[in-house]
């Protein structure tokens, strides 16, 4: 006979609160949740040489290519990663990754 107030092992144990499902999906979901939608963004398809730049593996060449592209990208003012000042966010996109010198035509240290 089971004590009065103790829950019988019939009886499935719930957590309460919300709790979100684990899982790559969810993962992706919460990293995407506030990001826009830029379907022709010039970085979709070089998206390594954007991670490469994050990464501080980029040469001064890459940078100025990708400086490029982010400039001519038709979502350039929608981008909260853009390279392009004044659009990029000092907080979204490591300014020490992406000096200035990298970034001007002929520039080379």
């Amino acid at each position: 006979m089971a004590e009065q107030g103790s829950v019988s092992e019939a009886t499935p144990r719930r957590r309460s609160g919300s709790r979100k499902e684990p899982g790559t999906l969810s993962l992706l979901a919460e990293i995407l949740e506030n990001r826009p939608n830029l379907p022709e963004a010039k970085c979709r398809t070089n998206w390594e040489l954007f991670d490469d730049i994050a990464d501080g593996r980029a040469t001064d060449e890459d940078k100025n290519y990708a400086h490029g592209l982010c400039g001519r990208c038709p979502h350039l003012t929608e981008c909260p990663d853009a390279l392009t000042a004044p659009h990029r966010k000092a907080a979204s996109w490591p300014t020490t990754h992406v000096q200035s010198s990298a970034l001007t035509p002929n520039a080379r240290t």
